[in-house]
């Protein structure tokens, strides 16, 4: 089944693909608190897979909460009367996506994501936040005065008002929907070049990596610190010589695509991941072709540099998005998907927040546009994006990873 794209001037309306768009890039942000880092064991440097603390679905379900609200008239709490002048205040499911969302710790949120920016629907629900009543759990489903009980109601109805208002004032629309277009066009652009690669050729190899930078005696950033911008002063000016490296080592002639995008982790620091397409013939060896890379990194940087591979372990984390691939194959399709949406679709909540001259997503050789239609002018047999836009139910199902 083919979704539908997701064209620029369809933002500014509720789109049917919204929710699976917000879905993975929950489950980006998601794969993002696990981090690769090279350590020494016995003598020798092994990949070591961490697992930072993952506030993501707080996150997510801010703007879920937010989007429940904008969508419905409904109230979040109704007063139930009763006898002898008492009252009881019953939560509605509206109230209480509400309620868990301002429950949301966003001071600690903010301290563990120093380096990135919010959305501005999440900014503006942690100030709406500081409104509601406290510890009104404790309130509900009780017998209390009638006064009491209607002028909790009161409170509450007051701040959810200004939350609607909030939410439907055009500039907080226009502020979110620029906030998420990047995102949105990234991952369209990234799947749409993944398919029409898929055109031309039916065999690709495709490479998964990423590149650290630990300068000498470097230590984790510590918990609510913001990472040193001199670091990614050093790290940036690298990656442009390693990514001029790869376009001369391989040659238009065997490079068919890349993508890269600028992340920081507590730990890792700022690094990049890669997602290489190269043509089958000669690159079949894949897991030594990364090493290669991996070499060419650990050289560039003066001993400095490391990099972790995901083709040496492929086959558990893509099934068969990585290495020697069927690009028409829709297992690899869905892996292909899945990938495009961890370089891009995080950006739908929080944006790593650097210097404009410093850019956090790319791509390079891949097609332009779709194969043109035969010269008899007869369509095209298989739609635009039918091939890597396929179904959020079918890859869900697969269960595929990102990293």
């Amino acid at each position: 089944m083919k979704i539908k794209p997701i064209v620029m001037r369809d933002l500014a309306r509720s789109h049917p693909e919204d929710d699976n768009l917000d879905l993975l890039g929950t489950q980006a942000m998601s794969q993002r608190h696990l981090e690769w880092n090279s350590v020494k064991l016995n003598d020798r440097r092994v990949d070591q897979l961490n697992v930072t603390r993952d506030r993501s679905g707080p996150i997510a379900y801010v703007h879920k909460a937010a989007k429940a609200l904008a969508t419905s008239m409904g109230p979040a709490v109704v007063l139930v009367a009763e006898a002898n002048g008492l009252a009881k205040v019953v939560i509605t499911p509206l109230g209480e996506q509400l309620a868990r969302a301002f429950e949301t710790d966003f001071a600690l949120i903010h301290e563990e994501y120093q380096p990135y920016a919010f959305s501005p629907v999440y900014m503006l629900m942690q100030r709406i936040a500081r409104l509601f009543p406290l510890k009104f759990r404790g309130s509900l489903n009780k017998s209390l005065s009638l006064k009491d009980a209607e002028t909790l109601v009161r409170k509450i109805e007051c701040v959810i008002g200004v939350l609607r208002r909030s939410l439907s004032a055009p500039e907080l629309k226009q502020a979110q929907q620029n906030f998420r277009r990047n995102a949105i066009a990234n991952f369209n652009g990234l799947c749409d070049g993944f398919d029409w690669l898929a055109e031309r050729h039916e065999e690709a190899v495709v490479l998964r990596f990423e590149v650290f930078l630990r300068p000498h005696d470097s230590q984790p950033v510590n918990f609510g610190e913001k990472p040193d911008l001199a670091l990614l002063d050093e790290f940036h000016p690298l990656c442009t010589r390693f990514q001029r490296f790869m376009a001369h080592h391989f040659g238009k002639a065997l490079l068919l695509g890349f993508a890269w995008t600028l992340e920081h982790g507590r730990e890792s620091g700022f690094h990049k991941h890669f997602v290489v397409v190269l043509r089958a013939r000669g690159n079949e060896d894949h897991v030594a072709v990364v090493e290669q890379l991996i070499r060419k990194w650990e050289q560039l940087t003066g001993g400095r540099g490391h990099a972790h591979s995901s083709n040496k372990d492929g086959g558990r984390h893509h099934r068969r998005a990585v290495g020697l691939v069927n690009l028409r194959d829709p297992q690899v399709a869905a892996g292909l998907r899945r990938i495009a949406a961890y370089f891009t679709l995080a950006g739908l909540f929080v944006k790593l927040d650097v210097p404009q001259s410093f850019d956090t997503f790319g791509k390079g050789r891949f097609p332009k546009k779709p194969l043109p239609t035969d010269l008899a002018g007869r369509p095209r047999k298989r739609p635009p994006g039918s091939r890597i836009r396929m179904s959020v139910t079918q890859y869900e199902k697969n269960h595929l990873h990102f990293m």
